[in-house]
């Protein structure tokens, strides 16, 4: 008699799907589709519009960046917008063109730039958002990687 088995393929024990990790001492660069939870422990210049981002104390990451929520331990500069909350750790800088809808900035956080917060209730992000730019309009310059670097080396 025969039988009717599926097979399920499983995610690895503690990943999660379309999840993405960017370990310490690696380096990445690039544009970062369909990921909905990114999580940055290395060094990034990227492009992405994600659910949620993490960045971890050795993290490093400059670009636009899009995403829900984002939460920063380590330095991140660029064009910056988060529909809901944007939380900088105690050790965590934030730099460049930032928007945001809720902030939450740890005694020992940092922030600078072109701030601004967005009135509207969050959104969900949508696939069309990915690919459209966050902004035509030329800002100052966000620090280079290196920059953030020195300036995360020299908190600890």
């Amino acid at each position: 008699m025969p039988t009717n088995s599926k097979k399920t393929t499983k995610s690895p024990v503690g990943i999660k799907p379309s999840s993405l990790t960017v370990g310490k001492n690696v380096k990445i660069t690039g544009e970062i589709t369909d990921a909905k939870e990114l999580s940055i422990d290395g060094i990034a210049d990227i492009k992405v519009s994600t659910d949620k981002i993490i960045i971890g104390e050795k993290g490093l990451v400059k670009g636009q960046i899009e995403a829900a929520d984002a939460q920063v331990r380590g330095a991140l500069s660029g064009d910056i917008t988060v529909s809901n909350t944007l939380t900088i750790y105690d050790k965590g800088s934030v730099s460049g063109k930032i928007a945001y809808h809720m902030l939450d900035i740890k005694l020992g956080g940092t922030i600078k730039g072109d701030i601004s917060a967005i009135d509207e209730e969050p959104k969900p992000l949508s696939k069309e958002s990915a690919t459209k730019p966050l902004s035509n309009k030329k800002e100052e310059e966000a620090p280079s990687i290196m920059e953030l670097a020195d300036k995360v080396a020299t908190k600890k």
